[in-house]
């Protein structure tokens, strides 16, 4: 209880017990008087605290509902009537064990499990209970007090609590006494229950007459000033009180005491008083008293000795100079009441500078700051605030606050936060930093278009670092290094209303720059070029006075620019140029050196996608110089396709083949070798060489073919391991339809498409025999009916396999689609077959084979399809 524990709002505390007491002698109703304390006590508190005394009943065993004026009606009528025992919340306890109960925390404490639930409905989390007993040693009831938040209280707190609660025992039997009938009417036992309360709450009272000047004092009085036993008995006067006041205390003392007495009204002093063993320190509280002509006569009143609490507040006030964080206490009217060594450190001012003065004087730039508005907003709204703030010249710092209001004024902690505000802007920009560079890898390795991948790195460098950039891509090899290999420019800016005129200055610019230009620097250097500030003068000299280029830039208002070179793991694949026009102004140092990183960043990926585009049209130049166009009968109609991997080199190893034998058969291959670079391509043409050389040996046998492969294969000493279909389309024995001949090592099944619409798998016999390579020589060969209008269809696992879905689901979805398919030529179902199965990225290479039987020859005979077509 921010003045509680302190004691600060002890005068306060004094006069509400004086009334209190005073209210109850002259009959006022006992729920009134308590009522009138308990919200006394809790305006006393700088920490939100809630006040309630229970009555025991007349059986002893329940508590009634005495006074509670911040606590819910609900939650008191909840209580109201409880039974006492050994475990009943803090207020039952604490009446049934006849000694305090602190409940630091409700929800953990056993004693409330009863009442957990009941608390949490009214966010209580604390509650200490001191039993009030009376002159009888009887209990009467219990005075406790309730937090908000999780918390003990100080030594200071519990003295406060002892003191009121002697009051509240006063109070109840006093009412008890009028109830009864006994109603003291005469002065004499008013001041008798007076003085009572004045001695449980460890107060002296005094009776100032101006009549006479006698000054009446109490025993306890007495005690307070250490006056010696035997000068207790002879007549007092104001100049024997002023003889006991400390030197220098007196005058102050006296001008209270006087303009009290000139003005009829009240006084409240702290002083200090000379005892035998030093001095005390005295809290007083008093008022003057008139006649009924209005002239004052008497100034009555009660002190009491505060020296504990002054000895604690030096205590506190040592602690809080010695503390590592910056404190000040402001009064009511804004002005330093205290400041300790570390805020004299902090803010550069010795506190005698601030003490006794306003802070908004001492600190301008405070007024209509976030201080200001939060140190009002916590002075008028009684709630704790906590913030950062600037502080500008002279102290130019950011500082961490925390401001308690109270009665009193505002406790204000704080600390320099300036170099931990500063590491964490450094830290945010370093991890800004790192996402903007993963972002250029991200966005660039998502594409292998060299447009879309200068069209991404400009979006991601603007406008996070420039108002406008170019990306440019430097041609491939024999120009590299020199102005002749610039080539492809792509150009942003974060206005849509001026990207046209950048995309104007991208590609004019390259044929009437000089060779001084700043790109053709970069370029040739491969050093990063600046140009901070003015940029548009020193680039004027790098153009023809009426080029265009010269005069898009001055419209463009150019102010500075960076241009870096995107470097790969030879050469620069490209240059990276970024401006500011003067409103944002120049590149920082930090600037200059993220763009680096971006740029080299940049150069990598760039470079690994220029790599790729070259292997890519090297690994397919050699595969369609391996893919031969293929050959049919008359009445056979083919259509095929080689579609390669996206990624990096997944080119080389599926085929297809198709050629006549001297009989009229066609022999028809498909098949997959191991691999996904150019050596399974190489292995690829070995394969389909020596496979399509024994097939026309042995006139397209199927089995025979693959069987003699096998044989040469180890021959050879050759490890390749590939999947294989070989087929062999003729007419029957009969003379009739034509049939397929076919044999199987370890390839996915062909798919038959009979007129009627039903699609067949030609493995329903497990025809499948084991890869080629494996060392297996018998092959086995099945014969199937081809009728006039069927389709067969013959493709490699990079149609139907992915790593997330097996070749058997990637089949039965192949099945489903050739069954939805209207009868229609080879080339329209292979193309809608590739349209279907095909994922946007295929992450296998394909080879694709549709034969369909036209026995009257008028369907178109073959149809190729390659990537580059």
């Amino acid at each position: 209880m921010g003045q509680l524990e302190g004691l600060g709002g002890l005068p306060a505390l004094l006069s509400a017990q004086a009334d209190a007491l005073a209210e109850v002698v002259a009959g006022q109703p006992l729920v009134l008087v308590l009522d009138d304390l308990l919200r006394a006590v809790e305006q006393a508190s700088s920490r939100e605290v809630m006040a309630s005394v229970l009555l025991l009943d007349d059986d002893g065993q329940h508590l009634r509902h005495g006074a509670a004026p911040s606590l819910p009606a609900e939650y008191n009528a909840a209580i109201d009537g409880v039974r006492i025992g050994p475990s009943v919340g803090s207020c039952g306890t604490a009446a049934y064990r006849r000694s305090r109960v602190i409940v630091e925390d409700v929800e953990t404490d056993p004693l409330w499990d009863d009442f957990r639930d009941l608390a949490r409905r009214f966010d209580l989390r604390a509650c200490w209970s001191t039993p009030i007993i009376g002159s009888r040693d009887e209990p009467l009831g219990t005075f406790a007090l309730y937090s908000r938040e999780p918390r003990r209280p100080g030594a200071a707190e519990l003295a406060a609590i002892d003191v009121l609660v002697g009051t509240f025992a006063l109070i109840i039997e006093r009412s008890r006494v009028g109830q009864a009938g006994s109603v003291l009417q005469d002065a004499a036992a008013r001041r008798l229950v007076l003085e009572l309360a004045m001695g449980a709450g460890g107060l002296g009272t005094f009776d100032w007459d101006l009549t006479t000047g006698a000054l009446v004092w109490d025993g306890q009085l007495f005690d307070i000033f250490d006056i010696a036993p035997a000068d207790r008995e002879r007549p007092m006067t104001i100049e024997d009180f002023y003889a006991g006041v400390h030197p220098g205390d007196r005058d102050r003392v006296q001008v209270a005491l006087d303009r009290a007495v000139s003005e009829a009204g009240d006084f409240e002093v702290e002083y200090r008083v000379v005892v035998r063993d030093g001095q005390r320190w005295v809290a007083a509280r008093g008022r003057a008293l008139t006649d009924q002509s209005g002239e004052v006569v008497r100034v009555i009143g009660a002190a009491q000795d505060t020296t504990s609490r002054k000895d604690d507040e030096a205590r506190v006030a040592r602690v809080m100079d010695s503390m590592s964080t910056g404190f000040f206490f402001l009064d009511p009217q804004w002005q330093f009441t205290f400041v300790n060594a570390e805020a004299e450190r902090v803010l550069g001012r010795p506190r005698e500078e601030l003490l006794g003065n306003s802070i908004w004087a001492e600190f301008p730039a405070a007024v209509g700051s976030d201080f200001e508005t939060h140190y009002r907003h916590a002075a008028d709204s009684g709630d704790p605030v906590a913030f950062d703030a600037y502080y500008p010249e002279p102290l130019e710092a950011w500082y961490e606050v925390r401001a308690w209001p109270s009665p009193d004024g505002l406790a204000v902690y704080f600390i320099d936060v300036t170099d931990r505000r500063a590491a964490e802007q450094n830290a945010q920009q370093a991890i800004s930093r790192a996402g903007l560079i993963a972002r250029v890898s991200e966005e660039l390795a998502g594409t292998l278009d060299a447009r879309e991948s200068m069209r991404r790195l400009a979006q991601v460098v603007v406008p996070g670092l420039a108002d406008w950039c170019i990306v440019t891509l430097i041609d491939d090899d024999r120009h590299a290094g020199t102005r002749r290999g610039l080539g492809e420019a792509v150009g942003w800016h974060t206005d849509p209303d001026r990207r046209s005129l950048v995309e104007r200055y991208a590609s004019s610019r390259l044929d009437q720059m000089t060779d001084h230009s700043l790109v053709v620097r970069a370029v040739e250097t491969s050093a990063v070029q600046v140009l901070n500030g003015n940029a548009l003068d020193e680039l004027s000299t790098m153009f023809e006075t009426d080029a265009e280029p010269l005069r898009l830039l001055t419209e463009l208002e150019i102010d500075s620019a960076v241009v870096l070179p995107l470097s790969g793991q030879e050469q620069s694949v490209g240059m990276l140029s970024v401006v500011n026009d003067r409103e944002r102004g120049e590149f920082s140092d930090e600037d200059v050196q993220l763009l680096r990183e971006i740029a080299a960043r940049a150069g990598i990926v760039l470079d690994r996608a220029r790599l790729y585009r070259q292997q890519r049209a090297v690994a397919e130049t050699l595969q369609r110089s391996l893919l031969r166009t293929p050959q049919a009968r008359p009445d056979v109609a083919l259509s095929v396709a080689y579609v390669p991997a996206a990624e990096v080199a997944q080119v080389g190893g599926d085929w297809y083949d198709a050629f006549n034998q001297p009989d009229g058969s066609t022999t028809v291959v498909i098949g997959d070798v191991m691999g996904h670079d150019l050596l399974a391509a190489a292995a690829m043409g070995e394969m389909r060489t020596l496979v399509r050389a024994l097939a026309a040996r042995h006139g397209g046998h199927p089995a025979r073919t693959l069987t003699d492969v096998e044989s040469v294969m180890q021959q050879l000493g050759e490890e390749t391991l590939a999947t294989v279909f070989v087929g062999r389309v003729a007419p029957s024995d009969d003379g009739g339809a034509l049939e397929l001949q076919y044999c199987l090592a370890g390839h996915p099944p062909p798919l038959l498409l009979h007129p009627n619409g039903e699609v067949e798998t030609l493995d329903d016999s497990g025809s499948a025999d084991p890869l080629l390579g494996i060392g297996h020589i018998g092959r086995r060969q099945y014969t199937v009916p081809l009728e006039d209008g069927a389709l067969l269809v013959l493709y490699t696992d990079g149609l139907v396999e992915r790593r997330d879905q097996p070749v058997d689901v990637g089949i039965a979805m192949l099945r489903e689609a050739l069954g939805e398919l209207v009868r229609t030529d080879p080339e329209t179902v292979r193309d809608k077959l590739l349209a279907r199965m095909l994922p946007a990225r295929a992450e296998d290479d394909v080879a694709l084979l549709v034969l369909a039987v036209d026995l009257t020859g008028r369907g178109p005979r073959t149809q190729e399809r390659h990537p580059l077509d």
